[in-house]
């Protein structure tokens, strides 16, 4: 007879990261090559009919706040040379994720994301996307 084991419940609502996504008809290794180091890299290649590039700060902390990783991947998006930064305002589709994930507690939590940050986000022809992530939930095994 098999055996019932529970997965612990994430009991806190957490802010989690901020991902780049930009989707292109051209490659964007040259936009991810530009960026270097100071970025974290999940992928860039074929996806679909189209190429895509998702990535975060190569410096995240867990306990940044969405608004500084916005500001701050925007400014290094911002200062491309000439040719990659091309091929971002190229793309077809540009968006930072923010991502959370959920919990049973506090009953609410609030991340202001200010004027500067949406700004910033705007100079660049992006959008903000809030992606929020299930809370584990126990499950029999």
């Amino acid at each position: 007879m098999p055996t019932s084991h529970s997965h612990t419940v994430n009991p806190e609502i957490t802010y989690c990261n901020v991902d780049v996504d930009v989707y292109s008809s051209e490659a964007l290794e040259p936009l991810t090559k530009a960026l270097g180091e100071k970025i974290f890299l999940n992928y860039s290649g074929r996806e679909k009919r189209m190429y895509s590039a998702h990535f975060t700060l190569g410096s995240f902390t867990k306990s940044q706040r969405p608004d500084l990783a916005i500001r701050s991947l925007a400014k290094l998006i911002a200062a491309l040379p000439p040719k990659p930064r091309r091929l971002w305002d190229k793309a077809k589709r540009k968006a930072f994720n923010v991502g959370f994930q959920s919990g049973i507690e506090p009953h609410y939590r609030e991340y202001e994301i200010s004027p500067a940050a949406t700004r910033a986000v705007a100079a660049l022809g992006a959008s903000i996307i809030v992606t929020i992530y299930e809370t584990d939930k126990p499950y029999p095994r």
